[in-house]
């Protein structure tokens, strides 16, 4: 008989144990992610219960594969654009807890009696929160929405950020056993260089790569092609000296900003969820459960430590970057806890071996009780600022007071033109700088061996010194001339005072001296050593690279593309806008002069007295609207359907010419009893005649605005009537626009489809927040009371 491989055995124990444990998560209620590491515990060495896995290599590779789909996974969640727009209460919050928390876990472990690599890491475990968790956390407690929420996601952003940095610090402090300042300095600028030449090349490349091959990519092609970029940046990282986790976090955010992302995520969703649960499950296989209990005091102490360090170190730096003390609670609540960063670094130090074999489980059960605490701790942030509040002396709050009304004072400094001047400035130095450095390595390392091996060696010489040169020119145009808003504040500051000329010659002056050493290094390595010789190629070549206009078209042409691919989603916005603005100029030509407004009055007799409006054939038979119901003093606007009809009300319709003429032919036909008004109106003028009546007693304002139907808004494949559009919107779907053809005043049956556009009629007061935030109104629905209101009412 056939054996079975073993890595194929232990993948299946996993797959079944994971499954099951999924199950019995789900139907408690909790986070799927401690069904996993229990899942790992049980098939794991220690638990002989149950048929286990006993080959630590295979966990090792299992845990190894698991750590790369889900930095990719959490790579393509990510986007460049994030780090950038963060804003200070992130960043400050964030370095605040990594940078206390990395400290107070030092000296914990140091108390606790462990050793300096241990303490070490451990401060580096303890640091970061769980993204996983708290996405959890806010999806049960339906606060996902909620203005705070935005300031923790940053916050996680400058984590994770800080996170990859560690990937790449902690081994070099580990190998070395000893923190050595110059070998963390040479890791760090080493990454920084890594990060920057793969994050530029990479968003230049691949979104356009993406973008020309799509044509030819279905779901499979994707897939396929995805996971290809991922394990060869993997490959490319680790050649590199960097580790896996750092090569596929920066391929998944390099994709997150490829047109095609919602295509990759979608079908990449089932290979990073089997592979996440895979790591996780690896991250319980190498827990022995005895050391629970060993070690069950250092646990709760550690435990202790994170939830009041996060939220105390939390809480003080939102209120020191000028949020207010409730903002500050409930963002310090809801980071109070640790996760999947924990077990990918204690992974790493069982790898490196420098960590004791009681580490890994103390984090494990660490993890498990903060993840458990996470939505008592959110629930319970509105009840501990309210008593927090009552019990604060006076000087702290006064304290708190001047700090808030300080942060406010400072927002306005930001804009003084020399901090912006030397902000760009050393940006443009900085990032222009990196990639010359880039394209010289390149040039030194790779290209002159291999023309060395097929050319003579001066001609060699000569080709790679001008081929060096040429690539780097566009950036060294980039880097010398003056273009755009840097441009302009050069200009401004140099007209402003005479004494601001001095120290803008010197940052000129400053500029060509950078550029002037890189081509002497290149011309010194490449080609000669003759001073005269290097001296004369350096001023030549700076001639002309600040004279050539083919040299500052290719840089333009590069920036053009860089700056396409990096803000697509905003590119993408604009145009979806500019087409809803078109077809809006559309609709006022057709809603001026296709839909009439008719007034009615029920009589005694007629026969929907007393019949709710499901009830009556308005709609169905006749195709016609009631956007109001006037009975006596009452106005009832956008009525429901339960909406019950009595003798006397003021029925208004909103229909075509043909139905209405329809209607009223039927029903004088049928004998039926309804006083007319006799008159209709065309809808645009009712809505301007009710806008300029100040005198009537209706102050119902009627208003128009449009949907567009996308997979994300839940209406393709549903009618009218399906889709509820009345009860939850407040509106009346007045017309439906697809491509070229347009149903006016469409039947209750009319089904929509991806791309129509559907335009609703409603009564601007009592419009739901959706629908008017689709007419651009800005308007603020939830603020701070609501959220208190909501939190509170959870916590109850």
């Amino acid at each position: 008989m056939h054996a079975l491989p073993p890595l194929i055995t232990d993948l299946t124990l996993i797959a079944v144990y994971a499954g099951i444990t999924t199950l019995i998560f789900k139907w408690l209620k909790q986070p799927v992610v401690l069904g996993y590491v229990l899942a790992g515990i049980i098939a794991g060495p220690y638990f002989t219960l149950v048929p286990s896995v006993t080959d630590k290599e295979n966990i090792q590779i299992w845990a190894d594969i698991g750590v790369i789909f889900l930095l990719f996974g959490l790579g393509l969640e990510f986007s460049f654009k994030k780090i950038l727009n963060v804003g200070k209460t992130a960043i400050i919050t964030g370095m605040m807890n990594i940078v206390f928390l990395l400290f107070i876990g030092y000296l914990t472990g140091q108390m606790l009696g462990w050793s300096t690599m241990n303490s070490l890491f451990l401060g580096g475990m303890i640091s970061m929160s769980s993204t996983t968790i708290i996405i959890k956390a806010f999806e049960e407690l339906n606060l996902k929405k909620m203005k705070f929420t935005d300031l923790v996601f940053g916050v996680l952003i400058i984590e994770d950020i800080v996170g990859i940095l560690l990937l790449v610090l902690l081994p070099t402090v580990a190998l070395s056993q000893s923190v050595n300042g110059n070998e963390l300095l040479i890791s760090t600028l080493k990454l920084l260089l890594f990060l920057v030449l793969c994050f530029i090349t990479g968003i230049y490349l691949i979104p356009t790569f993406m973008k020309k091959a799509s044509s030819y990519m279905n779901d499979e092609t994707l897939l396929i092609v995805s996971l290809g970029l991922c394990l060869a940046m993997v490959l490319f990282a680790t050649s590199s000296g960097f580790s896996s986790a750092l090569g596929a976090f920066i391929m998944g955010a390099i994709l997150a900003e490829s047109h095609q992302v919602k295509r990759i995520e979608h079908v990449l969703k089932p290979v990073k969820d089997f592979f996440g649960a895979v790591f996780f499950v690896s991250v319980g296989m190498l827990v022995n459960p005895a050391m629970f209990i060993k070690y069950g005091e250092s646990i709760l102490y550690i435990s202790a430590i994170v939830i009041f360090g996060k939220v105390f170190f939390s809480c003080i730096g939102f209120v020191i970057s000028g949020q207010t003390p409730r903002t500050a609670v409930l963002c310090g609540f809801s980071l109070a806890q640790v996760g999947e960063f924990a077990f990918i670094i204690a992974s790493l130090g069982l790898s490196l071996g420098v960590l004791s074999d009681h580490v890994y489980p103390t984090i494990v059960a660490v993890s498990v009780l903060t993840t458990f605490t996470t939505p008592l701790m959110i629930k319970s942030a509105i009840p501990f600022y309210n008593k927090a509040r009552e019990l604060l002396p006076s000087n702290v709050k006064d304290f708190i007071k001047r700090t808030l009304i300080q942060s406010n004072e400072n927002k306005g400094e930001d804009n003084n033109a020399w901090n912006e001047l030397f902000k760009r400035y050393f940006l443009r130095l900085s990032l222009f700088s990196i990639i010359l450095i880039g394209i010289m390595n390149v040039s030194f390392h790779l290209v002159a061996p291999f023309f060395k091996s097929i050319f003579p060696n001066i001609f060699a010489r000569i080709l790679n010194t001008g081929l060096t040169l040429i690539c780097m020119a566009p950036f060294m145009n980039a880097l010398l001339v003056l273009k755009g808003k840097l441009s302009r504040l050069y200009i401004d500051l140099w007209i402003e005072k005479q004494s601001n000329r001095t120290p803008l010659l010197m940052l000129t002056a400053f500029k060509v001296l950078i550029v002037a050493l890189f081509l002497m290094v290149v011309v010194h390595e490449l080609l000669t050593t003759n001073p005269y010789v290097t001296g004369f190629l350096v001023v030549l070549t700076l001639f002309l690279v600040l004279k050539s206009h083919w040299v500052s078209e290719q840089y333009m042409k590069i920036e053009a593309r860089f700056l396409i691919n990096l803000n697509r989603e905003q590119i993408e916005q604009q145009i979806k806008e500019t087409e809803i603005e078109s077809k809006s100029i559309k609709q006022k030509e057709w809603l001026d002069s296709s839909l009439e407004v008719i007034t009615l009055t029920l009589l005694k007799e007629a026969p929907w007295v007393g019949k709710e409006l499901k009830e009556t054939e308005f709609r169905d038979k006749y195709a016609m609207n009631i956007f109001k119901i006037i009975r006596g003093e009452q106005i009832i606007t956008i009525p429901r359907s339960n909406e019950k009809l009595f003798e006397g009300d003021v029925l208004t319709f909103v229909g075509t010419p043909k139905q209405i003429k329809r209607f009223k032919t039927i029903n004088q036909n049928n004998g039926i009893l309804i006083k007319d008004s006799d008159s209709s109106m065309i809808l645009h003028d009712y809505i301007l005649n009710q806008k300029s009546d100040a005198e009537s007693k209706d102050k119902t304002m009627l208003v128009s605005c449009a949907f567009l139907v996308t997979p994300e808004s839940g209406l393709e494949h549903h009618n009218i009537v399906d889709a509820q559009i009345r009860n939850k919107t407040k509106c009346l779907v007045i017309g439906v626009e697809r491509k070229s053809s347009l149903f006016i005043n469409p039947e209750s049956n009319f089904m929509f489809k991806e791309g129509d556009l559907i335009w609703l009629l409603g009564d601007k007061k009592s419009m739901t927040q959706e629908v008017l935030h689709q007419m651009e109104l800005n308007e603020k629905f939830s603020d701070d009371k609501q959220e208190e209101v909501k939190i509170s009412t959870q916590s109850a």
